[in-house]
């Protein structure tokens, strides 16, 4: 049992369901609707398949799987269950989460298949949104700490921060050490399911439910309302002086004299002196092509040039998203954020604030990987590409 007023209520919601040789968890969204991954019930399972489900310490019930997304892109399923849990969850729509909020995982783990009849908590911290390439272009939630290991698939991923779930556990990142894993956004709910959506909307309007997220709100409101400040890192630290072999192949030592590359070194230079107060460029180009120690060679050109430069972390992003309401450079910033595909759900938006709002002579370079443009750039912004 949670120790969490609102936990206390989610667990209530949760169900294990089994069909073949497939364990997994799942959860009540509304009444005899059931959420989970599509991957928990077998590659072979279609609208109309039977399905064994059991309520929180309850008996088995047969339900129905009603609705099914792509196992390969969208993996998850809904199942009718005749059964009523009398409360129902609030879905997170709006991708409301922090980096570092604390997430309670509510989950049927295999060893329990014939065991207890309740769910196992499963504390963990929000880690930011990702893109796992092996599943296709995705973006998911991440979590950390926590053991996630097979069972737990279709669990709900409680925002306690929020009062809302905020996903559906789909993947562990180890299943033998507590290194956390992956969960589907919970918005994605009503844009797959838009039919039940409605349902859960109208159900989910239990007083203390609601308590929480207004209290979790007024929380939230007040940390923003803080100066956000836009830590930016240059990795000096990583200069090696003495190399050993590896350090030959990383771009952050910067063993060797960077050569070539003069003509976008000077493109960038002639960017950073145009008249736009804001604009971004998006680097695209396969790994070891050369754009991270371009990046660093041209942050300390842009530094020489007068301009506050550096990277933006992804940690440093999450927390900088995290708090920021309207920000405005205080100075020429110039930004660079590596890895940008697997933060697409994080700067878009921002993107979008500054595109439509003045924030005077920033400049931000999004580094991608081939193929990762689409969803990064706002409307509102002419992306420079290629390297």
């Amino acid at each position: 049992m949670s120790d969490d007023p609102v936990g206390a209520l989610l667990e209530r919601c949760c169900v294990q369901i089994r069909r073949g040789s497939g364990v997994g968890s799942g959860f009540f969204i509304a009444p005899n609707v059931v959420i989970t991954c599509a991957h928990v019930l077998g590659k072979d399972a279609e609208q109309g398949s039977r399905v064994d489900v059991r309520p929180n310490g309850a008996d088995w019930l047969v339900g129905v799987v009603s609705a099914i997304a792509s196992h390969d892109e969208d993996d998850l399923a809904v199942i009718e269950v005749p059964f009523l849990a009398g409360i129902y969850p609030v879905l997170d729509e709006d991708d409301d989460a922090a980096f570092g909020d604390e997430i309670l995982i509510f989950g049927y783990p295999k060893y329990t298949a014939s065991g207890p009849q309740r769910s196992v908590p499963l504390p963990a911290r929000y880690e930011g949104a990702t893109g796992l390439t092996h599943v296709g272009n995705r973006i998911l939630h991440k979590f950390q700490s926590g053991r996630v290991v097979g069972g737990f698939s279709g669990s709900p991923a409680l925002n306690l921060m929020t009062g809302k779930v905020v996903g559906i556990v789909s993947e562990t990142i180890d299943s033998r050490a507590e290194a956390g894993g992956w969960a589907i956004r919970a918005s994605l709910v009503a844009v797959l399911f838009p039919d039940v959506a409605p349902s859960n909307r109208r159900n989910s309007r239990n007083d203390l439910w609601l308590q929480r997220i207004d209290e979790r709100q007024d929380r939230r409101e007040s940390r923003a309302r803080r100066s956000p400040r836009l830590p930016l890192t240059r990795y000096l630290d990583r200069r090696v002086s003495n190399p050993e072999e590896t350090d030959y192949l990383n771009p952050y030592a910067r063993v060797v004299p960077l050569i070539g590359r003069q003509t976008e070194r000077d493109g960038v230079r002639e960017w950073l002196r145009s008249e736009q107060l804001t604009s971004i460029a998006v680097w695209i180009g396969p790994a070891g092509s050369g754009k991270t120690r371009l990046a660093l060679e041209v942050i300390e050109d842009a530094i020489a040039d007068g301009w506050s430069a550096g990277f933006l972390e992804g940690e440093q992003l999450q927390r900088f998203r995290q708090q920021n309401l309207g920000w405005t450079c205080p100075r020429k910033t110039f930004v660079v954020i590596d890895n940008a595909a697997t933060h697409a759900l994080l700067l878009r938006p921002w993107f979008g604030e500054l595109a439509d709002g003045p924030a005077p002579y920033s400049h931000l370079v999004a580094r991608a990987p081939c193929g990762h443009r689409d969803g990064l750039v706002a409307d509102g912004f002419s992306a420079r590409l290629g390297i």
